[in-house]
């Protein structure tokens, strides 16, 4: 799956808890191209980036308000199944320079703002997984998904 990157995954809540990262350890959080569906990437420490294509470059500009970058997306690894439901996405933040940041800033969005302090009509949130096999030494134990709901990342951010 190619992923376009929005910055680190910093803090993700959810109906009944939350879990944080320091910047230093926080995974990837990625979009799909299209807008409709972010994923956690897990990335090995010294993982390279993989070469972006010019359109996910374009896609990287227009989320990030036109600050040029190369767009790529790295290596990782995303958690698969078998897994265990935590709840409904609450709120989600990354940490990332856009255009006319100096430093990083941490970027918040709670799932179904539409922004001006609306919520938009008919929405599912996202529900929040963790990998639960079971097994000692498994490298996904323990890591978070971001499974479903009806929200889009534009360039105002994840909306919905």
């Amino acid at each position: 799956m190619r992923l376009v990157e929005l910055g680190r995954l910093t803090r993700l809540t959810w109906k009944g808890g939350a879990e944080e990262w320091s910047l230093a350890k926080a995974p990837l959080l990625g979009v799909t191209p299209d807008g409709r569906r972010l994923a956690i990437v897990y990335v090995k420490p010294g993982t390279k980036l993989a070469q972006a294509t010019p359109s996910e470059r374009a896609h990287y500009t227009k989320l990030h308000w036109g600050k040029l970058g190369l767009g790529d997306v790295r290596a990782g690894e995303i958690a698969g199944g078998p897994w265990t439901e935590l709840g409904p996405g609450i709120a989600i933040t990354y940490t990332t320079r856009k255009l006319g940041d100096g430093e990083p800033v941490d970027y918040e969005h709670v799932w179904g703002d539409i922004g001006g302090g609306k919520t938009k009509p008919r929405w599912t949130p996202p529900r929040i997984k963790r990998h639960d096999c079971g097994e000692r030494g498994c490298p996904d134990r323990g890591r978070l998904a971001i499974v479903g709901g009806s929200y889009r990342v534009t360039s105002h951010g994840i909306v919905g």
